[in-house]
This record gives C-alpha cells, sequence and structure tokens, in this order.
C-alpha cells in the first residue's frame, strides 16, 4: 500500500483527566485508564519530529527500508500496546492546529 505523499498532517492530542467531581481521577488511575485503551493493540504515533518525538515513541529509530520508526520502549500510554511504531515524520507534512 502506498502512503499519499499530498496529504498534510496535523498534530493534536488534547485530554484532560478529571480533577473534581464525582468522576475525578488520580494521575495514576488516569495513566491506566489509557493503558487500557490502547491495550493489546497495534498503535501508530503520527506526530511531528520536533522535541518530544522520540519520547513519545520510547526513543524509536528508523526501520531500515520503511517508513516507520520502531524498536523503541513501550512509553505511557502504550506500556501494554502489541506493537508501538511511528510514522518517519520526514515524509509527512504538518501544519499546526488550530484550537480555542
Amino acid at each position: 500500500q502506498q502512503l499519499d505523499l499530498n496529504r498534510t498532517f496535523c498534530f493534536g492530542l488534547v485530554n484532560y483527566r478529571p480533577k473534581f467531581g464525582p468522576s475525578a481521577m488520580t494521575r495514576e488511575a488516569f495513566k491506566a485508564a489509557w493503558e487500557q485503551v490502547f491495550s493489546n493493540k497495534s498503535v501508530l504515533v503520527v506526530a511531528p519530529f520536533d522535541q518530544k518525538f522520540l519520547s513519545r515513541c520510547g526513543g524509536c529509530r528508523p526501520v531500515r527500508g520503511s517508513v516507520l520508526y520502531g524498536y523503541g520502549k513501550r512509553v505511557a500510554p502504550f506500556g501494554l500496546a502489541r506493537q508501538l511504531m511511528a510514522m518517519d515524520p520526514a515524509v509527512l507534512k504538518f501544519s499546526g492546529a488550530a484550537g480555542s
């Protein structure tokens, strides 16, 4: 399957830990809930190559002959993932996300 290089990807991840009220969660409970979301899943991280890229994919490195990065540690929230890979940011175009 061919990667469409004419697409522009916008990176954005927003999640908020409920801090007050009946659904309030500690940081550990919040982390555990997200770990369950990705449990036993194959995860593909699509992110720009910025100062946090390598930490998002557990210190991953390029996979030879591929547009993927891999071989990294399983980092939160992907600790229970079956597989963690990242797209090579060099082959993707990014633009900033507009938010309110």
